[in-house]
């Protein structure tokens, strides 16, 4: 096992190889870079929920830019060394295609399954909004679910077909 002394976060970026073997990307480095971390560190590599460590960016002025960021996220999906990851991604998209096609084939059926997919992401976002002061939020869950199953669907095809545009450039 390994240990996870104090040290510089330059030391440990040299020590997992920083951003080689990714080069070829356009975006992603951050990523790719926490993947390695975690592959080295894996029991010493946790998600620090801290006011203080909150990053907060700008939304996406338009819908298109926040496809064209979607799909630009989901085309990295493929080049995960982690096959775990990949795995529960294509696990979570069959998934939402099954509820989809269960709403068309057996509507009561469908819709017990989508709140029962509704009710367990409430109790895991019930918390998340809690931490950013939103809890209110959880009133749009039901209506949103059915929204982001399409959504799941489509940007999950359209991110691994074409290009993307990403810093006024086209790329695959």
């Amino acid at each position: 096992r390994h240990s996870f002394p104090t040290r510089r976060s330059s030391d440990l970026f040299f020590e997992v190889d920083g951003y080689i073997g990714n080069d070829g990307l356009a975006s992603g480095d951050d990523e790719f870079l926490l993947h390695k971390v975690f592959k080295v560190y894996p029991n010493n590599t946790h998600f620090l929920k801290h006011a203080d460590a909150t990053v907060f960016t700008t939304a996406n002025a338009s819908v298109q830019q926040l496809a064209q960021q979607r799909k630009r996220w989901v085309s990295k999906s493929t080049k995960y060394d982690n096959r775990y990851i990949t795995a529960i991604l294509v696990g979570a998209y069959l998934f939402n295609a099954s509820v989809l096609v269960l709403l068309i084939v057996n509507p009561i059926a469908g819709l017990c399954v989508l709140a029962g997919k509704t009710l367990v992401e409430a109790l895991f976002l019930f918390d998340v909004m809690r931490f950013f002061k939103h809890k209110s939020y959880l009133l749009f869950l039901p209506l949103a679910e059915l929204f982001h199953i399409i959504y799941v669907l489509i940007i999950g095809i359209w991110a691994n077909v074409g290009t993307y545009t990403w810093k006024e450039r086209d790329l695959k």
